[in-house]
């Protein structure tokens, strides 16, 4: 699997991520100074929050270190023109 799609589908699960978390706490679940969330005074799922919390870490991690092997943490990268200025690359030396 191409890494920028893996890279994609992680950050479409950490956005779903935050996208229940928001549902939940629009369903009355309530948000703590530290952050936490407990559900205990809403009709939402108790037992999701802290899955959900588990969730958003590993694929955070996990996407942190794909980035890393893959270079795309550190590696400069070329910006593509047309106008031969300094610093640029012309698309037709690009990768196909």
């Amino acid at each position: 699997m191409n890494s920028n799609l893996f890279q994609t589908i992680l950050t479409l699960l950490l956005t779903a991520c935050g996208i229940v978390t928001s549902i939940l706490l629009g369903l009355g679940c309530t948000q703590d100074a530290a952050g936490a969330v407990s559900c205990a005074a809403s009709s939402a799922p108790e037992w999701l929050a802290p899955y959900l919390v588990i969730a958003a870490s590993a694929l955070g991690i996990v996407k942190l270190i794909t980035g890393a092997i893959t270079g795309k943490l550190v590696l400069p990268t070329a910006v593509i023109s047309t106008s031969g200025a300094a610093g640029t690359v012309h698309p037709d030396v690009v990768a196909k």
